[in-house]
């Protein structure tokens, strides 16, 4: 390997973690190039020089604009071919002198193909469990709540499994995404196991204004993230002063289950909010939860934490990575209702001890678990990489 810095490019459909990543990267001096379905306007609030970024603004218009049509066959194969689009264009501005190529899963096939032919080294980011697996345990888990599920297309999952195959390594966040994959042949070799982290700049604690025992959900409201068990155990503690604060997009699938919700004064939705007014809502609460059916590592659990706001998690939100169960938060088995309802009432009948596991959380992600850190553990997974795999591989 040369003494020279490493010169490594992001592709990215969307944001993700990407621009967290990208940012670590440019500090320390290996970011060669971050191409991203987003403008430059909002990798700037990152800190990410304009010369570092080429924007493909155009397909996440497109990717927008393709949620508003209602016939969802016609939604899933327009996605598909969104995907598609982005992974060739971004494949055509891929520097050529870049050493490595670190791509969001779905999107990057073509990307993949071509760094491939030009000697890099490969990386696929899987923020979710292997494809096979999520699509098993989503079926299920809608099954179970009995809406429709609407997978994504069979194409995209076809395109998922062969980025697996080519790549040279897939960068996981937590031991559940990495069991998804050892289950699969050929899978175990490739994993890079590196959790997220969190910015404690703009996620500390701060004053709560009132003394309500309050919940809060945040991120989309859907069946994947375990919303509908939430919403049900919040109906089976109405006797209780409880409320529940849900903040981010809620999924058009949950409408019809919002419907006995609409009018109770203890529930609230306030809707998709920018991260840096995360942190207020979060001072306002007493407990996160997350009873998440399929989740790579949640950052909101880490947003929480460093908030001093204790968790109830489910197994399969990659909380386990960070949390040891009574002691800084809590983990349940997934799609357990009563398990949920369980917790939720030990938290509010027993304060002290939940301040006591406020204060834990907070010190656990004082301890490792900052961007920096992430930063860190990336750049000596890469270096490695670029040591040990020769380029024709």
């Amino acid at each position: 390997m040369s003494d020279s810095p490493l010169k490594i490019t992001i592709t990215v459909n969307g944001r993700f973690h990407a621009f967290d990543l990208a940012a670590q990267l440019q500090q320390h001096g290996v970011l060669h190039q971050l191409i991203t379905a987003y403008p430059q306007s909002i990798a700037q609030q990152w800190g990410i020089a304009n010369d570092k970024v080429t924007s493909l603004w155009l397909t996440e218009i497109f990717k927008r604009a393709i949620l508003f049509i209602p016939i969802r066959r016609l939604q899933k194969w327009l996605q598909y071919w969104q995907h598609r689009w982005f992974d060739r264009w971004a494949s055509r501005h891929l520097p050529p002198d870049t050493d490595i190529v670190i791509a969001w899963g779905s999107s990057a096939l073509a990307t993949l193909q071509r760094a491939k032919t030009q000697g890099m080294h490969t990386i696929l980011e899987c923020g979710s469990c292997h494809v096979l697996k999520q699509l098993q345990l989503l079926h299920q888990a809608y099954a179970d709540a009995r809406v429709p599920f609407y997978a994504h297309h069979d194409k995209i999952t076809q395109m998922y499994l062969h980025e697996y195959r080519i790549v040279d390594r897939i960068a996981i966040p937590s031991d559940f995404v990495k069991n998804s994959f050892v289950e699969q042949p050929g899978m175990a070799d490739k994993l890079m196991l590196n959790p997220y982290g969190v910015n404690l700049t703009h996620f500390q604690p701060s004053t709560k204004k009132d003394r309500v025992f309050r919940i809060i959900h945040v991120g989309s409201l859907c069946i994947r993230k375990g919303s509908h068990l939430l919403l049900q155990a919040m109906d089976q503690l109405r006797h209780l002063p409880i409320e529940l604060w849900h903040v981010g997009r809620i999924d058009p699938e949950m409408r019809p289950i919002l419907t006995p919700f609409k009018n109770n004064p203890r529930i609230r939705f306030w809707g998709t909010q920018p991260q840096k007014k995360l942190a207020y809502y979060y001072a306002q609460s007493s407990i996160l939860c997350l009873p998440s059916i399929e989740e790579g590592l949640s950052m909101v659990i880490l947003q929480a934490m460093a908030c001093g706001v204790p968790a109830i998690v489910s197994e399969n939100s990659g909380g386990c990575e960070i949390i040891i169960s009574g002691e800084n938060g809590f983990i349940i088995p997934a799609g357990a209702l009563n398990a949920l309802r369980q917790q939720i009432l030990y938290c509010y009948n027993y304060r002290r001890t939940l301040t006591s596991i406020s204060v834990a959380a907070k010190a656990t992600i004082a301890d490792g678990w900052r961007w920096a850190d992430y930063g860190q553990r990336a750049i000596k997974h890469y270096q490695n990489l670029a040591s040990t795999t020769h380029k024709d591989s």
